[in-house]
C-alpha cells in the first residue's frame, strides 16, 4: 500500500511528465528540425558546452557595467531552446544587478521551451553543476528553478539581421556556432558587430576569411574550436577585456 504521502508525489511526477511531453510533443513529429526520439540534437545547445567563451562574454558585460555605471545586456544571439541562456545567468552569480541576459532566436519554439526551461535528460546530459542548476521534473526530465529563470528575459522570434535593420542595440553579443548555419552572403558576422555596442564573442569554426574582414580578431583555436572577438571600446584595458 502506498501511503498518501508517496501517492501525491506520484501524481506530481505524473502530472509533470505529462506537461513536459506536451511541451516537447512539436519536435518529435516527423520532418522536425530535432527528432527526440532518434536523439538527434541538432540546433540544440548544451548547459556548459563553451565555459571559457561564457567567462569572456561576461566579463566583457562585466566591463562595460563597471566602466558605464550601468547594467550591461547580454544577448545571447541564436539561444535555442536555452541551456546556453540559464549557464550565463548561472556562471554570472546571484548578485546579478549589474547584467541583463536576453536570448534571441528565429523559433518561436525554441524560444518557448527556452521560456519554460524544461529538458528530457538525454538533452541535458551530465555536467558537475546539474544539481545546483536543475532540479528532476517528472521522470524523464529536468527543470531549471524559478529563480535562475527570472534571471533572462526571451525576446520575441526574430534573427541578428533583422535586429541590426530595425536598429535594435545591445552591450555585448554572444553568438556560439550560429553562423555556420547562415549564408555568407549576408554577412552575418558584420550584423553581429552592427547589434553590439561594445563587444562581440563568437563561438565558431567556419566564415574565417569573413570574420577577418569584418574586424575580429581570433583570440582562441583549440581543437577545431574556434573564438572571435570584436570590441568597439579600446580603452578599459587590456586585462578587463582578454579572453578568460
Amino acid at each position: 500500500m502506498l501511503s498518501c504521502g508517496m501517492f501525491r508525489i506520484l501524481r506530481e511526477l505524473t502530472q509533470q511528465e505529462t506537461r513536459a511531453d506536451e511541451l516537447w510533443a512539436p519536435l518529435r513529429h516527423e520532418g522536425a528540425q530535432a527528432s527526440l526520439h532518434h536523439h538527434d540534437l541538432e540546433g540544440f545547445t548544451m548547459f556548459f558546452r563553451s565555459p571559457s567563451r561564457y567567462r569572456s562574454a561576461l566579463a566583457h558585460a562585466r566591463a562595460f557595467s563597471v566602466a558605464s555605471g550601468k547594467p550591461a545586456t547580454l544577448l545571447s544571439a541564436g539561444c535555442s531552446v536555452g541551456p546556453e541562456l540559464y549557464t550565463l545567468a548561472f556562471m554570472a552569480g546571484k548578485d546579478q544587478d549589474w547584467l541583463k541576459i536576453v536570448g534571441l532566436d528565429i523559433s518561436p519554439q525554441f524560444l518557448r521551451l527556452a521560456a519554460e526551461g524544461i529538458y528530457p535528460r538525454h538533452l541535458v546530459g551530465r555536467f558537475p553543476e546539474r544539481r545546483k542548476v536543475l532540479q528532476r521534473y517528472g521522470y524523464n526530465y529536468f527543470r531549471v528553478p524559478d529563480e535562475l529563470r527570472r534571471t533572462i528575459r526571451i525576446m520575441e522570434p526574430t534573427s541578428v539581421m533583422e535586429m541590426a535593420d530595425l536598429g535594435l542595440r545591445c552591450d555585448v553579443v554572444y553568438s556560439g556556432n550560429v553562423l555556420y548555419h547562415l549564408p555568407i552572403s549576408k554577412k552575418p558576422s558584420e550584423q553581429l558587430a552592427k547589434v553590439a555596442g561594445y563587444a562581440v564573442v563568437v563561438d565558431c569554426i567556419l566564415h574565417e576569411q569573413t570574420m577577418t574582414e569584418a574586424g575580429f580578431d581570433l583570440v582562441e583555436n583549440h581543437r577545431y574550436e574556434y573564438a572571435w572577438l570584436k570590441r568597439r571600446a579600446k580603452t578599459l584595458g587590456r586585462d578587463a577585456l582578454k579572453l578568460v
